[in-house]
């Protein structure tokens, strides 16, 4: 599989199976570094709490910023790179400014009811 050099990135988004309702776009990005990205995410489940996670290649998922609603917003990994708002309960968009190489990752964004935090999920 070949990799993009060091002025581009892969972006790869997870949209979900049929039953489950949290969507991402656009589901793949490719972008030259120092630029602006936003990812989208919307959820139709009425949830409180919104997550994004980042998968850098060859490491853990990792909890990089959540929501427990409205205008309520933490960021987990200082550093990321990357800034969320919510100023509505089913939308949660995640802005990379600007891009670097290392940004070159896998975003999965979540909803759930309840909040169970995890900073680091390792492969089964």
């Amino acid at each position: 599989k070949a990799h993009p050099g060091p002025c581009c990135q892969f972006l790869s988004f997870f949209s979900g199976f049929m039953d489950v309702h949290v969507s991402q776009t656009p589901r793949y990005r490719v972008s030259g570094t120092g630029k602006k990205i936003t990812l989208e995410c919307s959820q139709t489940m009425d949830h409180e709490n919104m997550y994004w996670y980042r998968q850098d290649p060859g490491k853990a998922l990792q909890l990089i910023h959540y929501s427990y609603g409205i205008n309520t917003t933490e960021e987990v990994e200082v550093s990321s790179g990357s800034t969320v708002s919510r100023i509505r309960k089913d939308h949660f968009p995640l802005t990379l400014e600007p891009t670097r190489p290392s940004q070159t990752s896998l975003y999965l964004c979540a909803s759930s009811e309840s909040t169970v935090l995890h900073r680091h999920l390792e492969p089964a």
